[in-house]
């Protein structure tokens, strides 16, 4: 993974210094293509300067792309006869730049569209492969350039999903510990205390900022960048992504017509909220000293098969593997949980009392955590929440439900 200090830049009419940008990065415009999403291309590209535009050695303009093998592919093809890659978008145009770059070894930039999600930073891209939702190893960009202007005009649901995105800490923070503290997974506290300064800025401000004020843009912009350097000082997504992203993909691999309108972080708020109550549940077991490892049916395969279909089923088993035990193993890690249960309880009931301010933002932005939102019935959803566990090799919360 690429461990090169990420350049970074907030501030106001950054498009209309691209040339500028480009430049003193090393890299001629000629040798250099801009890669974006024909929406947003259409409402923001007069921001960039006509000399910037004109001397571009490519425009690849995208019409309605999807994080998947065919736009990867498409990207790779025209980006290959260029030195640099640069994008201007948000989730979707990102995770196919950045991928794209790492499987052709090349560097890219990114203008950001919209403080949307946590992922500009991040060393890896969500990619649908085979309709199953990957976390791929990928390269982070050399820098990021976030215009205030245009996040103040970029669609208030957007910025609203970034919120969404960014507030998730405490959940991952809760699981990943959770997974250290039992099973004695890998943990680096660092990734959650160089956030912690932003976040404490938020907390404090949060009530006297409206969604479009450019003071507060700018501070979520670098929690959404501090998220992403984080998980590249973790070498994965571990503290940004758990349980409640597991739900999330789970949810649009099993119905991606019906969620196809919903955003990343809109989808996230929903799912944070679901991570919540299974915490609270292990909290309250933990007290009880009644939490154990969840049991599975060894029908499990003919489950996983049933509910995804094959093609995705074949993928989730492979991943599950690795969460496997022997029956020993899971005496010895339930007799753990039973034995230090008190212990565990303290640790986890402290994070897990920072979401108290978290739902109160979600209040204050009004960002929407209803299921209705996502046009399942409550079936539906539950049996999502089910499955994720499956879909990866991550422990989470969802594995002691």
């Amino acid at each position: 993974m690429n461990r090169q200090e990420i350049i970074i830049n907030i501030a106001d009419n950054l498009t209309n210094q691209a040339c500028e940008l480009i430049l003193k990065l090393g890299f001629s415009l000629e040798n250099s293509i801009i890669i974006s999403d024909k929406k947003i291309w259409q409402k923001h590209f007069k921001n960039f300067q006509k000399d910037f535009r004109s001397q571009l050695g490519e425009t690849l303009i995208l019409q309605n792309p999807t994080c998947d093998e065919k736009f990867v592919k498409k990207i790779m093809s025209h980006a290959k006869n260029y030195q640099l890659i640069i994008a201007f978008g948000s989730g979707t145009i990102n995770d196919l730049c950045k991928y794209s770059a790492s499987q052709l070894n090349m560097p890219y930039v990114i203008f950001t569209s919209a403080c949307s999600m946590n992922g500009y930073c991040s060393p890896s891209a969500s990619i649908t492969i085979n309709s199953h939702k990957k976390t791929l190893s990928s390269k982070a960009p050399i820098a990021v350039f976030s215009d205030l202007k245009i996040l103040q005009n970029s669609p208030k649901k957007m910025t609203r999903a970034g919120i969404a995105d960014a507030l998730c800490l405490y959940s991952c923070w809760f699981d990943w510990f959770l997974s250290h503290l039992v099973l004695n997974s890998k943990f680096n506290l660092e990734c959650f205390l160089m956030q912690k300064n932003a976040f404490e800025k938020f907390k404090k401000n949060y009530l006297n900022w409206q969604i479009d004020d450019q003071n507060f843009l700018a501070i979520l912009m670098e929690i959404l960048l501090l998220s992403g350097k984080a998980m590249s000082l973790a070498n994965g997504s571990y503290p940004a992504s758990q349980s409640e992203h597991l739900i999330g993909h789970c949810l649009s691999m099993k119905y991606p017509k019906k969620l196809k309108n919903i955003l990343h972080g809109q989808l996230i708020a929903i799912t944070t909220s679901q991570s919540l109550k299974i915490q609270q549940e292990i909290l309250n077991k933990l007290q009880k000293k009644q939490l154990t490892l969840a049991k599975i049916s060894l029908q499990y395969p003919q489950n996983i098969y049933k509910f995804f279909g094959k093609k995705i089923a074949n993928e989730c088993l492979d991943q599950y593997k690795d969460k496997i035990f022997s029956n020993q193993k899971i005496l010895q890690i339930n007799k753990k949980l039973i034995d230090d249960s008190q212990n565990i309880f303290l640790e986890l009931q402290e994070i897990f009392q920072q979401n108290l301010w978290v739902k109160k933002i979600f209040q204050h932005f009004k960002i929407n955590t209803n299921l209705q939102k996502l046009s399942l019935n409550k079936l539906q959803y539950q049996d999502c929440v089910n499955n994720a566990k499956f879909i990866r090799n991550r422990f989470t919360c969802l594995d002691f439900y």
